[in-house]
């Protein structure tokens, strides 16, 4: 939907209305989410992605269309307040934590984006205490009408996970006002293949060309916290936002692998002077090495491993090919076996006695990281200098060190919620 371009006077006006909700939010409506777009750069952008319902946001700039600032559609709302709803809209993608690059990976944006909306659109009517403006995305609509029965504490990565299984495309159809409401699809969703190539083609998406983008979000959002209380609006009862689970999040066993495999990666950046060209809208290419990371996949070869659980192991390995190199070994008190090909571990191969030192030894050079997956019954290991994920099988057992990341192999378990 192509925009004429406005005048200098009318651009001006409307950046002036966005400033003026901006500080609405900051100076008494929400102050952690008006901190928080304060950290965003106003920027007037036309052809804005139909998605984007006149305002978006790439963690840097607020990209807004003046057309809708002047003109509408305000979906349902008066000028302001639908103002104010898209400000702090865009400014929970940064409080939730939505563009920390161990967390969004090599996702498919615009099916990320869905997902931390229907996020977002089934906390913020609670929040302004008023219903999501007509048109924006919302779990139902996510769900084809009907949202699972554990929606409400579904998080981003597991709507994005339904989005790809289950939706075959999704369309967003206008209105004669310049309204809009989306379609989504239903059927076989996205294959394997595709996704695959979806994911590789936005790569690591980091929001601006920065040193530390994991910090700088972190950093923000710590700011926003603290500046929120300086006027007696606690985020984590006012918004129902815990901080520290945004930052350090519970999460799945399998998104928690993924964010660690992630997080390797996460230094390379992206090259906004070179845009994605096989995206439709103006978004990063990626900035440096596509090389995979070398990681030591060490398996217990103990008794209490299950073939159950060593099967979701492997398959939730396989499935991160694409981004790491393994050297897969079993081991028990000595290193067992030692392949590059999960196909040749078809089951554990003993169940004797148990010691960790073997998970860490005789490393490829290169290797970035070892991966554990054990019952977690043996002495505690010294800790090594790179990197350790601890992935725990066996109701209530635990790792046997504090440090490292854990994940608990239990298949169908209900994450806790960020809010």
């Amino acid at each position: 939907m192509a925009d004429e371009e406005l005048s200098e006077e009318e651009v001006k006006r409307a950046v002036e209305l966005v400033q003026r909700a901006r500080y609405r939010l900051m100076s008494g409506i929400n102050p952690f989410f008006g901190y928080l777009a304060m950290c965003l750069k106003i920027t007037p952008t036309y052809n804005l992605p139909p998605q984007a319902a006149g305002f978006g946001t790439n963690g840097v700039h607020m990209l807004f269309n003046p057309h809708t600032v002047l003109n509408g559609p305000w979906h349902g709302k008066t000028q302001d307040r639908f103002l104010e709803w898209c400000i702090a809209h865009e400014a929970e993608h940064l409080a939730l934590g939505h563009f920390l690059p161990t967390r969004m990976g090599n996702r498919d944006p615009m099916i990320w984006n869905i997902a931390g909306d229907a996020i977002i659109h089934r906390a913020l009517p609670k929040i302004f205490n008023d219903t999501v403006p007509e048109g924006l995305v919302s779990m139902p609509d996510v769900f084809g009408g009907k949202a699972p029965s554990d929606y409400a504490s579904m998080i981003e990565e597991e709507v994005y996970e339904e989005l790809i299984k289950n939706v075959t495309t999704i369309k967003v159809k206008w209105g004669e006002k310049g309204d809009m409401d989306f379609e989504f699809e239903h059927g076989a969703g996205v294959g394997e293949e595709e996704q695959s190539e979806r994911e590789k083609a936005w790569g690591d998406t980091i929001a601006d060309r920065m040193a530390d983008p994991e910090g700088f979000f972190r950093e923000i959002i710590s700011q926003a916290d603290a500046y929120a209380k300086l006027y007696g609006h606690d985020p984590r009862k006012i918004d129902g936002i815990d901080i520290d689970k945004i930052l350090h999040p519970p999460l799945p066993w399998r998104t928690l692998l993924r964010r660690f495999a992630g997080s390797l990666r996460a230094g390379s950046g992206t090259d906004w002077t070179h845009p994605n060209k096989r995206l439709p809208f103006y978004w990063p290419a990626r900035r440096g090495s596509n090389k995979k990371v070398k990681i030591r996949i060490a398996i217990d070869s103990s008794g209490s491993i299950s073939d159950h659980d060593l099967g979701l192991f492997l398959v939730e390995i396989d499935g991160m090919m694409d981004i790491i190199d393994p050297d897969f070994v079993v081991f028990d008190t000595e290193i067992e076996l030692r392949t590059k090909s999960p196909k040749e571990i078809q089951r554990r191969m003993s169940a004797g006695g148990t010691r960790f030192e073997p998970a860490f030894e005789d490393l490829l050079p290169g290797t970035k990281a070892v991966v554990i997956l054990t019952d977690g019954i043996a002495p505690a290991p010294k800790r090594p200098s790179l990197p350790v994920f601890w992935a725990i099988c066996g109701n209530g057992n635990q790792a046997p060190v504090e440090w490292g990341w854990h994940g608990h192999i239990i298949d169908g378990t209900t994450p806790r919620n960020r809010r």
